[in-house]
């Protein structure tokens, strides 16, 4: 993947995150092994569009806050969807490796054709959607010890999500959490 796209990318995303961009983690656009990943081309932009219909009436008249705790790709892609309407926030800290336990190939890709569609400009919206990994804890089958793969998943910690304090101060009164089952 080209590094300059994926810094624009980045900085897209980072830029529609809004005020609560101190909250947006994702290494993936900035790696400087990005270059090694293979080209990902899975696409959820079907379901990505029937969820984002799902969730739009959910965050009227505003002050929701949605955790879509999905498959990265399927998430980057509705709340890129869903940009007009909710700050989107990437709580995404899958390091790129390219021999890994969780790929980033196709998340990468998303990441990038996504940011595309995000709006421009420093409209205050009054809903914000986070985009957490869903495979983060996945479990893996046991390894061999010479497994060159590495061991990018990650457990989801209490400073990555804001605090009631701060959800409060922003006017977020409702919660919503999409996961698969």
């Amino acid at each position: 993947m080209n590094p300059v796209l994926a810094r624009h990318a980045w900085q897209r995303w980072y830029e529609a995150a809004g005020p609560w961009r101190g909250f947006s983690i994702c290494p993936t656009l900035l790696s400087p092994t990005l270059e090694e990943l293979p080209t990902g081309r899975r696409s959820f932009a079907h379901d990505a569009l029937r969820l984002a219909d799902a969730i739009l009436p959910l965050l009227q008249p505003g002050g929701a806050l949605c955790l879509l705790d999905l498959d990265p790709t399927l998430g980057v892609q509705t709340a890129a969807v869903l940009a007009e309407h909710a700050h989107p926030v990437l709580v995404l800290p899958r390091w790129p490796y390219a021999a890994a336990v969780l790929p980033c190939d196709t998340l990468a890709a998303a990441l990038v054709a996504a940011a595309r569609t995000l709006p421009r400009g420093e409209q205050r919206l009054p809903n914000v959607v986070f985009v957490l990994d869903g495979q983060r804890s996945q479990t893996i089958p046991a390894r061999p010890t010479h497994d060159p793969k590495a061991d990018n998943r990650h457990a989801l910690a209490a400073f990555e999500l804001p605090d009631l304090g701060t959800l409060q101060a922003r006017g977020i009164r409702r919660i919503h959490r999409f996961q698969h089952a």
